[in-house]
């Protein structure tokens, strides 16, 4: 089986590994996803380079490469989101939940506190 089928056959076992875990939201599912998604940059990247002749280096040198941008760019992603929720107006936790929160532990004898939604009647 040539690569380009395999990495192709890897796109869409991420698609839908993708899908289930919005569906499960697994923990487990979504660090897969993530290594799949770096395996299919990596090797995608290398095989596209040597298949257009672009770099005439060796197949797993430009695997290793690839790797690392990826490890570069997600890394800086996701430093961005963190430095803007650090930096943010918005609070991260609302203001009623702390108060809920502070009153349960201020008085444990105290009521659980009511669902945001009533339960439907049935007519």
């Amino acid at each position: 089986m040539p690569l380009s089928y395999a990495i192709v056959a890897a796109v869409v076992v991420s698609l839908l590994v993708m899908q289930i875990n919005q569906r499960v939201a697994s923990p487990l599912l979504s660090i897969v996803d993530r290594w799949l998604r770096w395996i299919i940059f990596s090797f995608g990247g290398a095989y596209l380079c040597l298949d257009f002749k672009l770099i005439d280096r060796p197949f797993w040198v430009l695997v290793a490469l690839f790797f690392i941008i990826w490890f570069l760019a997600e890394t800086l992603l996701n430093w961005l989101r963190i430095h803007a929720l650090s930096i943010s107006p918005l609070p991260l936790v609302s203001q009623i939940h702390r108060q809920r929160r502070w009153r349960r532990m201020a008085d444990p004898t105290a009521p659980p506190p009511r669902p945001r939604m009533a339960p439907r009647r049935r007519v």
